[in-house]
Protein backbone atom coordinates (compact mmCIF):
# COMPACT_ATOMS: atom_id res chain seq x y z
CA UNK A 1 0.00 0.00 0.00
CA UNK A 2 1.45 3.37 -0.98
CA UNK A 3 1.95 6.03 1.69
CA UNK A 4 -0.99 8.18 2.67
CA UNK A 5 -1.38 11.26 0.50
CA UNK A 6 -1.64 13.60 3.45
CA UNK A 7 -0.36 14.08 6.96
CA UNK A 8 -2.41 15.07 9.96
CA UNK A 9 -1.90 18.34 11.80
CA UNK A 10 -0.26 16.86 14.94
CA UNK A 11 0.34 20.06 16.91
CA UNK A 12 -3.02 21.60 16.05
CA UNK A 13 -4.99 18.41 16.56
CA UNK A 14 -3.35 17.62 19.86
CA UNK A 15 -4.02 21.19 20.91
CA UNK A 16 -7.72 20.91 20.15
CA UNK A 17 -8.04 17.55 21.86
CA UNK A 18 -6.05 18.74 24.88
CA UNK A 19 -8.33 21.72 25.48
CA UNK A 20 -11.61 20.17 24.35
CA UNK A 21 -13.01 19.64 27.84
CA UNK A 22 -12.07 23.15 28.85
CA UNK A 23 -13.22 24.81 25.68
CA UNK A 24 -16.57 23.02 25.59
CA UNK A 25 -17.26 24.28 29.08
CA UNK A 26 -16.10 27.75 28.12
CA UNK A 27 -18.27 27.76 25.02
CA UNK A 28 -21.34 26.89 27.03
CA UNK A 29 -20.67 29.29 29.88
CA UNK A 30 -19.10 32.26 28.06
CA UNK A 31 -21.03 35.50 28.36
CA UNK A 32 -19.92 36.52 24.85
CA UNK A 33 -21.66 35.91 21.56
CA UNK A 34 -20.52 32.66 19.88
CA UNK A 35 -22.69 33.45 16.86
CA UNK A 36 -20.51 36.46 16.11
CA UNK A 37 -17.62 34.05 15.63
CA UNK A 38 -19.64 31.42 13.78
CA UNK A 39 -20.83 33.85 11.12
CA UNK A 40 -17.51 35.70 10.78
CA UNK A 41 -16.05 35.56 7.28
CA UNK A 42 -13.12 33.30 8.17
CA UNK A 43 -15.30 30.86 10.11
CA UNK A 44 -17.96 30.80 7.42
CA UNK A 45 -15.33 30.14 4.75
CA UNK A 46 -13.74 27.32 6.71
CA UNK A 47 -17.00 25.54 7.43
CA UNK A 48 -18.43 26.12 3.97
CA UNK A 49 -15.77 23.75 2.63
CA UNK A 50 -17.83 20.91 4.11
CA UNK A 51 -20.53 21.57 1.51
CA UNK A 52 -18.20 20.20 -1.18
CA UNK A 53 -17.73 16.79 0.44
CA UNK A 54 -19.15 13.91 -1.66
CA UNK A 55 -22.80 13.01 -1.11
CA UNK A 56 -24.07 9.45 -1.11
CA UNK A 57 -25.43 10.18 -4.59
CA UNK A 58 -21.96 11.17 -5.77
CA UNK A 59 -20.57 7.93 -4.39
CA UNK A 60 -23.38 5.85 -5.90
CA UNK A 61 -22.36 7.04 -9.37
CA UNK A 62 -18.81 5.86 -8.70
CA UNK A 63 -20.18 2.34 -8.21
CA UNK A 64 -22.12 2.47 -11.46
CA UNK A 65 -25.32 2.70 -9.36
CA UNK A 66 -24.80 -0.87 -8.14
CA UNK A 67 -27.70 -2.75 -6.52
CA UNK A 68 -28.46 -1.45 -3.03
CA UNK A 69 -26.95 1.96 -3.62
CA UNK A 70 -30.27 3.57 -4.56
CA UNK A 71 -31.75 2.52 -1.23
CA UNK A 72 -28.69 3.73 0.64
CA UNK A 73 -28.89 7.07 -1.18
CA UNK A 74 -32.60 7.42 -0.32
CA UNK A 75 -32.01 6.75 3.37
CA UNK A 76 -29.02 9.10 3.43
CA UNK A 77 -30.97 11.91 1.75
CA UNK A 78 -33.96 11.55 4.07
CA UNK A 79 -31.70 11.47 7.14
CA UNK A 80 -30.96 15.19 6.76
CA UNK A 81 -34.60 16.06 7.43
CA UNK A 82 -34.56 14.41 10.89
CA UNK A 83 -33.08 15.55 14.17
CA UNK A 84 -29.37 15.13 14.84
CA UNK A 85 -29.52 11.80 16.67
CA UNK A 86 -32.13 10.20 14.43
CA UNK A 87 -30.39 11.53 11.32
CA UNK A 88 -27.08 9.98 12.36
CA UNK A 89 -28.78 6.65 13.03
CA UNK A 90 -30.33 6.67 9.56
CA UNK A 91 -27.03 7.57 7.95
CA UNK A 92 -25.38 4.68 9.75
CA UNK A 93 -27.99 2.39 8.16
CA UNK A 94 -27.12 3.89 4.77
CA UNK A 95 -23.41 3.34 5.37
CA UNK A 96 -23.96 -0.31 6.23
CA UNK A 97 -26.01 -0.87 3.09
CA UNK A 98 -23.53 0.94 0.86
CA UNK A 99 -20.29 -0.01 2.61
CA UNK A 100 -19.40 -3.33 0.96
CA UNK A 101 -20.28 -2.08 -2.53
CA UNK A 102 -18.41 1.19 -2.03
CA UNK A 103 -15.36 -0.55 -0.61
CA UNK A 104 -15.10 -2.81 -3.63
CA UNK A 105 -15.74 0.00 -6.11
CA UNK A 106 -13.36 2.52 -4.56
CA UNK A 107 -10.50 0.32 -3.42
CA UNK A 108 -7.64 1.73 -1.31
CA UNK A 109 -6.94 4.65 -3.66
CA UNK A 110 -10.56 5.75 -3.82
CA UNK A 111 -10.98 5.59 -0.06
CA UNK A 112 -7.78 7.59 0.32
CA UNK A 113 -9.15 10.22 -2.06
CA UNK A 114 -12.23 10.58 0.16
CA UNK A 115 -10.00 10.97 3.20
CA UNK A 116 -8.06 13.69 1.43
CA UNK A 117 -11.35 15.56 0.89
CA UNK A 118 -12.19 15.22 4.58
CA UNK A 119 -8.71 16.34 5.51
CA UNK A 120 -9.11 19.44 3.38
CA UNK A 121 -12.08 20.54 5.47
CA UNK A 122 -10.18 19.91 8.69
CA UNK A 123 -7.21 21.86 7.36
CA UNK A 124 -9.51 24.77 6.53
CA UNK A 125 -10.92 24.76 10.07
CA UNK A 126 -7.69 24.22 11.97
CA UNK A 127 -6.95 27.94 12.36
CA UNK A 128 -10.26 28.57 14.14
CA UNK A 129 -10.10 29.20 17.87
CA UNK A 130 -12.16 26.44 19.53
CA UNK A 131 -12.61 28.50 22.70
CA UNK A 132 -14.64 31.07 20.76
CA UNK A 133 -16.90 28.74 18.79
CA UNK A 134 -20.28 27.33 19.83
CA UNK A 135 -19.88 23.96 21.54
CA UNK A 136 -21.75 22.03 18.84
CA UNK A 137 -19.27 23.24 16.21
CA UNK A 138 -16.28 22.27 18.37
CA UNK A 139 -17.85 18.86 19.02
CA UNK A 140 -18.26 18.26 15.29
CA UNK A 141 -14.71 19.25 14.42
CA UNK A 142 -13.23 17.06 17.14
CA UNK A 143 -15.40 14.07 16.24
CA UNK A 144 -14.67 14.50 12.53
CA UNK A 145 -10.94 14.60 13.22
CA UNK A 146 -11.00 11.50 15.41
CA UNK A 147 -13.08 9.54 12.89
CA UNK A 148 -10.75 10.56 10.06
CA UNK A 149 -7.69 9.48 12.01
CA UNK A 150 -9.27 6.11 12.79
CA UNK A 151 -10.20 5.72 9.11
CA UNK A 152 -6.62 6.41 8.08
CA UNK A 153 -5.32 3.86 10.56
CA UNK A 154 -7.76 1.25 9.25
CA UNK A 155 -6.71 1.99 5.70
CA UNK A 156 -3.04 1.62 6.54
CA UNK A 157 -3.58 -1.87 8.02
CA UNK A 158 -5.75 -2.96 5.09
CA UNK A 159 -9.14 -3.00 6.85
CA UNK A 160 -10.87 -1.39 3.91
CA UNK A 161 -14.50 -1.89 4.96
CA UNK A 162 -13.88 -0.25 8.33
CA UNK A 163 -11.93 2.54 6.63
CA UNK A 164 -14.87 3.17 4.29
CA UNK A 165 -17.37 3.27 7.16
CA UNK A 166 -15.26 5.63 9.25
CA UNK A 167 -14.54 7.89 6.28
CA UNK A 168 -18.25 8.22 5.53
CA UNK A 169 -18.94 9.02 9.17
CA UNK A 170 -16.18 11.64 9.28
CA UNK A 171 -17.36 13.25 6.06
CA UNK A 172 -20.96 13.58 7.18
CA UNK A 173 -20.06 14.70 10.69
CA UNK A 174 -18.25 17.62 9.06
CA UNK A 175 -21.07 18.15 6.56
CA UNK A 176 -23.33 18.85 9.54
CA UNK A 177 -21.22 21.96 10.17
CA UNK A 178 -21.70 23.50 6.71
CA UNK A 179 -23.71 26.76 6.92
CA UNK A 180 -26.73 25.41 5.03
CA UNK A 181 -26.96 22.35 7.28
CA UNK A 182 -26.38 24.40 10.45
CA UNK A 183 -29.18 26.77 9.45
CA UNK A 184 -31.60 23.93 8.71
CA UNK A 185 -30.71 22.15 11.95
CA UNK A 186 -31.18 25.25 14.08
CA UNK A 187 -34.52 26.05 12.48
CA UNK A 188 -35.73 22.47 12.93
CA UNK A 189 -34.64 22.32 16.58
CA UNK A 190 -36.37 25.63 17.36
CA UNK A 191 -39.55 24.58 15.56
CA UNK A 192 -39.64 21.33 17.52
CA UNK A 193 -39.22 23.29 20.77
CA UNK A 194 -42.13 25.50 19.79
CA UNK A 195 -44.22 22.39 19.22
CA UNK A 196 -43.48 21.24 22.77
CA UNK A 197 -44.99 24.39 24.25
CA UNK A 198 -46.57 23.53 27.60
CA UNK A 199 -46.79 24.45 31.26
CA UNK A 200 -43.25 23.21 31.94
CA UNK A 201 -41.71 25.01 28.95
CA UNK A 202 -38.45 26.79 29.90
CA UNK A 203 -39.48 30.07 28.29
CA UNK A 204 -41.95 32.92 28.72
CA UNK A 205 -44.75 34.06 26.43
CA UNK A 206 -42.54 36.95 25.37
CA UNK A 207 -39.76 34.49 24.51
CA UNK A 208 -42.28 32.46 22.55
CA UNK A 209 -43.43 35.43 20.51
CA UNK A 210 -39.90 36.63 19.83
CA UNK A 211 -38.88 33.12 18.78
CA UNK A 212 -41.74 32.90 16.29
CA UNK A 213 -40.68 36.16 14.67
CA UNK A 214 -37.05 35.03 14.59
CA UNK A 215 -38.00 31.76 12.89
CA UNK A 216 -40.11 33.54 10.28
CA UNK A 217 -37.11 35.72 9.51
CA UNK A 218 -34.82 32.66 9.45
CA UNK A 219 -37.11 30.88 7.02
CA UNK A 220 -37.15 33.89 4.70
CA UNK A 221 -33.36 34.06 4.85
CA UNK A 222 -33.04 30.37 3.97
CA UNK A 223 -35.42 30.78 1.04
CA UNK A 224 -33.12 33.51 -0.23
CA UNK A 225 -29.96 31.46 0.32
CA UNK A 226 -28.74 33.79 3.09
CA UNK A 227 -27.66 31.05 5.48
CA UNK A 228 -25.66 33.31 7.75
CA UNK A 229 -28.69 35.47 8.49
CA UNK A 230 -30.77 32.32 8.96
CA UNK A 231 -28.19 30.94 11.41
CA UNK A 232 -28.25 34.14 13.47
CA UNK A 233 -32.04 34.23 13.72
CA UNK A 234 -32.51 30.53 14.37
CA UNK A 235 -29.69 30.35 16.90
CA UNK A 236 -31.17 33.13 19.01
CA UNK A 237 -34.58 31.45 18.78
CA UNK A 238 -32.97 28.26 20.11
CA UNK A 239 -31.43 30.23 22.97
CA UNK A 240 -34.78 31.78 23.90
CA UNK A 241 -36.46 28.36 23.78
CA UNK A 242 -33.82 26.62 25.90
CA UNK A 243 -32.72 24.28 23.12
CA UNK A 244 -29.50 22.39 23.89
CA UNK A 245 -27.70 22.00 20.59
CA UNK A 246 -25.88 18.73 19.81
Amino acid sequence: MKPTAFHRRPAAVLGILAVCATCLSACRDDDGDPMAVLVAAETHGALRAAEDLPTMGDLAHRTGDAPGMAEAERIWTESWTDGADRGRQLRMDAYRKAGPVLTEALGPDGIRDLLVSVDGVLDAAVELDPTELPAFIVDGLIEGEVLAQEAEQSLEVGDLERATLLTLQASDRLRELAPAEVAETLVREAEEALGRNGADAPYTELDLERSRHLLISAGEAMDGGDYLRAIRRAYYACQLLGVELQ
